[in-house]
C-alpha cells in the first residue's frame, strides 16, 4: 500500500484495472494500465492487458504491436515483469499474438504464435483444443479405423 502522498504502486494499479475489466469497464482499466505503462514503458504485464484490450475494441495490428513489444521485453529484461510465473506469462503473450494474428487473417502467423505458446504450456487445455481446430482447418485429421476402403 502507498503511504500518505504517494502513488500506488504498479502492482496495485495492475490489480486495480484487473477490477475495471472485470466489472466491464475497460475504459478505466485502460486509465488505471496506462500508468504503470508510462513509468515502466516495456513492462510484459499491462503490455499484455493492453493487448487484450486492443483485441476487445476490435484493434489487431495495435495488441499485435502491444503483445510484440510485452514479448521482447521478457525477453530482454527478465525482471520487469511482475508476474512470478514466467512460462505463463509467455504462453498468454503467444497465445495473444495467436489471436491477433487472426483477427488479421493472417493464419500462418497465428500458427506459428499457437506452436509458441504449446511450447510455453505443452499441457494447457485451450492451447490443445486451438491447435485441434488448426488441425482440423488444415485437415490433418486422424482417420478414423471404419473408413470405407477397409469394409
Amino acid at each position: 500500500m502507498p503511504s500518505p502522498g504517494h502513488e500506488p504502486g504498479p502492482l496495485a494499479l495492475l490489480r486495480l484495472g484487473d477490477c475495471f475489466e472485470q466489472l466491464a469497464r475497460p475504459a478505466e482499466a485502460q486509465t488505471v494500465w496506462t500508468q504503470p505503462h508510462t513509468l515502466r514503458p516495456l513492462n510484459p504485464d499491462v503490455l499484455l492487458r493492453l493487448g487484450h484490450l486492443a483485441l476487445a475494441a476490435h484493434e489487431p495490428y495495435v495488441a499485435e504491436t502491444r503483445f510484440a513489444k510485452a514479448a521482447e521485453a521478457l525477453c530482454l529484461a527478465p525482471g520487469t515483469s511482475m508476474t512470478t510465473d514466467r512460462d505463463a506469462l509467455s504462453h498468454a503473450l503467444s497465445m495473444g499474438r495467436y489471436d491477433a494474428a487472426l483477427a488479421r487473417g493472417d493464419r500462418d502467423t497465428a500458427r506459428r504464435h499457437l506452436a509458441e505458446a504449446a511450447d510455453a504450456a505443452p499441457q494447457d487445455p485451450f492451447t490443445a483444443a486451438a491447435q485441434a481446430v488448426e488441425a482440423d482447418l488444415r485437415g490433418d485429421r486422424p482417420r478414423s479405423r471404419n473408413t470405407r476402403s477397409q469394409r
